[in-house]
């Protein structure tokens, strides 16, 4: 399904009003150039509980615009940002798999990139990296809040927040703080202050 619009959504209803989900295993949408902030994923997952679908599913093409985000060019900084931000929510929303197909910038390209036009890594790349290595392979994830999501990774929680609203209660002690940069920081968890830049938090155990 390219995108949630009527017309795709209209096709596919046909589809399913004739059967069609007997012959998939897994959903499949992909979101290119989209204001979305969880790759239409929460839309997706929507369309297939109005229809009494109850299968998982994947985003196999995803890519932020800076057009349609926000009207110009975005930094590199925001567009770090954002794809954490869009990745984050659409795991919440039930995507088992999200593909970033935005990998080298080209001239004239309005699209958001993980390297650069001189194949150096953009600020995205290490926002990419760095989310993976804190949540691939995520059991489970739980939304505690607008901005406020827990991770469960085999033993391990990892929080992602960003946003004003205060932090969870559940957070206290030694806290390890990594910024979508990869940079490290370890503190109180009472000294522990949120921005709108995603931040991945985890509870530091004492033996």
């Amino acid at each position: 399904m390219a995108g949630v619009a009527n017309d795709n959504k209209d096709f596919w209803q046909d589809v399913f009003d004739l059967g069609g989900d007997n012959y998939f295993n897994i959903g499949n949408i992909h979101s290119i150039s989209s204001d979305s902030d969880s790759f239409y994923g929460n839309d997706y997952k929507d369309f297939l509980e109005e229809n009494n679908i109850d299968k998982t599913f994947w985003i196999t093409e995803a890519e932020l615009s800076a057009i349609a985000l926000e009207g110009e060019s975005l930094s590199e900084e925001a567009f770090a940002s954002v794809i954490v931000k869009n990745y984050v929510e659409a795991f919440e929303s039930g995507a088992e798999k999200v593909f970033y197909v935005g990998l080298e910038q080209s001239p004239g390209e309005e699209e958001s990139w993980l390297i650069g036009k001189t194949d150096e890594k953009q600020a995205p790349y290490y926002a990419y990296k760095t989310m993976v290595e804190k949540i691939d392979y995520f059991d489970n994830v739980e939304k505690l809040g607008e901005g406020q999501f827990k991770f469960a990774i085999d033993e391990n929680v990892v929080y992602v927040l960003w946003g004003e609203e205060d932090i969870p209660e559940e957070i206290t002690g030694q806290v390890k703080i990594t910024g979508i940069n990869g940079t490290e920081t370890t503190l109180d968890s009472s000294e522990l202050s949120i921005s709108n830049i995603p931040v991945f938090i985890e509870i530091q155990k004492i033996f």
